[in-house]
């Protein structure tokens, strides 16, 4: 894939994420595939929080390429779902900001000269060891995870026929 194509697959996910929400009533964000997984509404928290974290690594290495940027404070086990409230906070302000987030950064990349080869040096946790991601692997693999979970939205619907 070129650049250019994982960047309207990414540029796109708000309208893919809102496609799958379309037609929902507010108490069906509160149906899950099954009881060990997370609702609708859990699973567009979860989408909109990593893509809000994603877009400051990239804000990271678009300004200040090469620098370390370190992800001790965020919590990889998803326990900002309790935390965060994700399973009662309202979608709306969530979908605004995931939408506005990829309006954000589309110029950005598009001014930058080798937006996509610029990098952070990240480091996960304290007894981690740095290592370089570009812009590119960044949106590549952001996109690849809200496209995942926009597909759990949609076995949601189809498992309550939604």
């Amino acid at each position: 894939m070129t650049t250019a194509e994982i960047l309207v697959r990414y540029l796109t996910l708000p309208d893919g994420l809102e496609a799958a929400l379309a037609g929902l009533a507010e108490t069906d964000f509160d149906l899950a595939r099954s009881a060990q997984a997370w609702t609708i509404r859990q699973t567009v928290h979860h989408i909109v929080d990593a893509d809000e974290v994603t877009k400051v690594i990239i804000k990271a290495a678009l300004g200040n390429s090469g620098c370390t940027f370190g992800l001790e404070w965020y919590d990889l086990k998803n326990s900002w779902a309790t935390i965060l409230n994700y399973a009662s906070r309202p979608l709306a302000p969530a979908l605004t900001l995931f939408r506005a987030n990829h309006r954000d950064l589309e110029p950005l990349l598009n001014h930058l000269p080798e937006a996509w080869e610029r990098y952070v040096m990240l480091k996960r946790d304290k007894n981690s060891e740095e290592r370089k991601i570009t812009v590119g692997q960044l949106i590549q693999t952001q996109t690849g995870h809200a496209e995942h979970h926009i597909e759990q939205i949609r076995a949601t619907r189809e498992v309550h026929k939604k």
